[in-house]
């Protein structure tokens, strides 16, 4: 929808040009079906997280961190417990600290955020959720990978649909303008392999 002089016009997306407005929905609902607490484990995961799923074989759910996110792995593990009733396992390599949940149950919620950073979403329930628990998801998601500057918070993904998905989840549920910018992959060196 474009803002005439006296009204809205419709475009075709094509027909957008530099200095038009556009008028974004704002999506209206206070569903609550999960607690604070589980979605900023799932915003968490959604930075930090992926997914193992072999049928009748393996079933896994990791969260990596750095050695010196010690206190966040505590903070992880304490609600993991509190919102699943489960105890997950904790393991030590030479550069990082991973948090695994290998019950099946709890695996398939998680596996609904995506298996592993480029396929990342937030489905479309969660979506949907009121205001202040959408913030919890988000809190967690930019407690691994995001950057907070006095009145700016940052937030990075290789995910298309996660990109999409926060777009609407910043602009159309919580009223918060979100700009989107590509960086071009750069390469980096961990236990001697290249990662993007």
């Amino acid at each position: 929808t474009i803002w005439i002089l006296d009204g809205f016009e419709w475009k075709p997306a094509r027909e957008i040009r530099k200095g038009d407005f556009l008028v974004v929905p704002i999506v209206k609902s206070e569903r609550r079906d999960y607690s604070e607490d589980e979605l900023w484990l799932y915003g968490l995961y959604l930075a930090e997280g992926c997914t193992e799923w072999k049928p009748r074989k393996q079933y896994l759910t990791t969260l990596y961190f750095g050695k010196h996110e010690e206190e966040l792995v505590e903070k992880v593990v304490e609600k993991i417990r509190e919102v699943f009733g489960y105890n997950p396992s904790v393991r030590y390599t030479r550069t990082a600290i991973a948090i695994t949940i290998s019950k099946k149950e709890i695996v398939q919620k998680f596996l609904r955020f995506g298996r592993k950073s480029t396929e990342k979403r937030i489905p479309m329930d969660v979506l949907l959720q009121s205001p202040e628990l959408l913030r919890k998801l988000l809190e967690g998601y930019a407690e691994g990978d995001g950057c907070r500057k006095k009145y700016r918070l940052t937030l990075t993904t290789v995910s298309e649909q996660l990109v999409h998905d926060l777009r609407f989840l910043c602009f159309s549920r919580l009223g918060i303008p979100m700009g989107v910018y590509r960086r071009r992959g750069e390469r980096y060196c961990i236990e001697g392999r290249a990662v993007s």
